[in-house]
C-alpha cells in the first residue's frame, strides 16, 4: 500500500494484473479488488483458481502423487499444511480472462500479455515494448529456479516452460522484473541459459539415476537427486519440499516419456514405475 501512496494512487483507481494462479501471487487479491477495478489473469489460470479451489481437485492430484510412490503418511501431513491450498484466494466470478497477444493500455503505457505456460498452465507475464520492460512473475526467477511440477492439465509442463524461456529470447528486454527475490544484474538471456542447463543436467541425473537402479518410482528417484537445500539428506526435508521435490521429478519424468527416453509401467499395486528405453 505504500507503494500506491508514493505514487499518489488509490487503491480504488487501480486494476490487479495476476502473473499466475498460485497462493502466494492470488491469495489477497479478491480482498483488495475494488468496485469497477479488473482483476485480470490468463484464461487457463482463472480455469485453476477454480479447479483448485476445490478440495476435490486437490485430492485428485494427491492420488497421482501416491501412485508416484509418495507416502501417504507424509501426503496427509501435506495435506494438512500445503498453503498452495489453504490460501487459495476466495471464489470470484468476475475476472478478466486474458490472451496471448492481448494488450493493455494505461495512459502512454502499452502493456502486451505473452504466454509463457510450464510453472503454471497459463502463467502469462505483462511486456513493455518502449522501455524493454517485463513483469515476469516467476517464470524467471534470477537466483532461484522455478519449481517445474507435474500438473495434470498439462502433458509436459517442462518442456512447455522451455519453450516459453526461448519465446522470450526474441524481446527486447533491458528491465526484467521477477516475481520472487532480486534482479541480479544480469542479462535475462543469460539466465535463460542458465535455466535450460539446470534443467539439462536434471534430466542427465534422472537418467543416470534410472540406469544403475531401474524400476524406481518418482519419490525414490527424488531422494537420489541432488537438491541445493537446508538439509543433510532425503529423510531430513521438510514435508512440503519433498512434495515439490516429488513433483519436480514427475515433470521432468514425463519430458523424457514425451522424447522417448524413459517409460512409465505400472504396477501389480498399481504404482508408477520407471525405466530407461
Amino acid at each position: 500500500m505504500s507503494q500506491l501512496e508514493e505514487l499518489q494512487v488509490s487503491l480504488s483507481d487501480t486494476d490487479i494484473f495476476l502473473t499466475h494462479f498460485h497462493s502466494d501471487h492470488t491469495g489477497l487479491s479478491t480482498d483488495l479488488i475494488q468496485p469497477g477495478s479488473k482483476l485480470m489473469i490468463s484464461a487457463k489460470d482463472a480455469n485453476m483458481l477454480g479447479i483448485y479451489g476445490r478440495t476435490l481437485r486437490w485430492k485428485e492430484r494427491n492420488e497421482r502423487f501416491l501412485k508416484d510412490g509418495f507416502p501417504p503418511d507424509l501426503m496427509e501431513e501435506t495435506w494438512k499444511q500445503n498453503p498452495a491450498r489453504s490460501a487459495v484466494a476466495e471464489p470470484y466470478g468476475d475476472y478478466v480472462r486474458l490472451y496471448e497477444g492481448d494488450v493493455m493500455k494505461y495512459g502512454d503505457y502499452v502493456l502486451k500479455c505473452i504466454d509463457t505456460a510450464g510453472h503454471t498452465p497459463g502463467h502469462m507475464c505483462l511486456y513493455h515494448e518502449e522501455s524493454g520492460t517485463i513483469f515476469l512473475g516467476d517464470h524467471i526467477l534470477f537466483d532461484i529456479t522455478p519449481n517445474i511440477v507435474w500438473w495434470g492439465e498439462m502433458e509436459d509442463a517442462l518442456g512447455t516452460y522451455l519453450s516459453n524461456l526461448d519465446k522470450l529470447t526474441a524481446l527486447d528486454i533491458t528491465v526484467p522484473l521477477p516475481g520472487h527475490r532480486h534482479w541480479a544484474g544480469i542479462s535475462v538471456y543469460e539466465r535463460i541459459q542458465q535455466l535450460k542447463r539446470h534443467h539439462t543436467r536434471r534430466l542427465e541425473e534422472i537418467c543416470e539415476i534410472l540406469s544403475v537402479f531401474p524400476g524406481l518410482n518418482a519419490y525414490e528417484i527424488a531422494g537420489d537427486v541432488s537438491w541445493k537445500i537446508r538439509a543433510k539428506n532425503w529423510e531430513a526435508f521438510p514435508v512440503s519440499q519433498k512434495w515439490f521435490a516429488v513433483g519436480e521429478v514427475m515433470a521432468h519424468l514425463d519430458h523424457l516419456i514425451s522424447g522417448g527416453f524413459v517409460r512409465r509401467l505400472e504396477n501389480e499395486t498399481g504404482k508408477y514405475l520407471y525405466y530407461l528405453n
